[in-house]
């Protein structure tokens, strides 16, 4: 289906209230309901990776400050608008498969210490509410259970 997106897409912001956030680039790693499709809005530029580039070094090479800046040369319009077709101009450097393998390792790791971050973050922010709320021991004991 055109314009539907799945885990391993890049999705990049092909409009946006300032003309410096076009061109960010993100991986879609998971689509929580497998059952149901994902429509690309007109915002976004989904891009599905080849088998000659990973998603994650393309991501990497998307955001890099460069290629941002190419890309920015590319938005046209009263209203800054990237066009896909306008992608096309971009050059995409081959790089070994086992390179692009270390650098979607690193991508991976990076996505999972973000996760497990703000995991910590919220229960941090629960034990501060149970503090203000009940008191000091019962917040202590509440990040006791959440590292068990």
């Amino acid at each position: 289906m055109k314009g539907s997106i799945q885990p391993g897409d890049l999705l990049i912001l092909a409009a946006a209230h300032h003309v410096r956030y076009i061109g960010k680039a993100g991986l879609m790693t998971e689509w929580p309901d497998a059952q149901k499709k994902c429509q690309c809005v007109g915002e976004l530029i989904a891009i599905r990776p080849s088998r000659f580039i990973r998603g994650e070094v393309l991501m990497c090479y998307m955001n890099a400050p460069a290629i941002r800046a190419q890309v920015r040369r590319l938005v046209r319009g009263m209203s800054a608008h990237l066009y896909p077709t306008d992608l096309r101009e971009l050059p995409v450097p081959k790089i070994e498969e086992t390179i692009q393998d270390q650098i979607a390792i690193l991508i991976h790791k990076s996505f999972a210490a973000r996760k497990d971050t703000q995991a910590m973050l919220a229960t941090a922010k629960r034990a501060v509410e149970i503090a203000i709320e009940d008191n000091e021991p019962a917040a202590l004991r509440f990040l006791k259970e959440a590292r068990e």
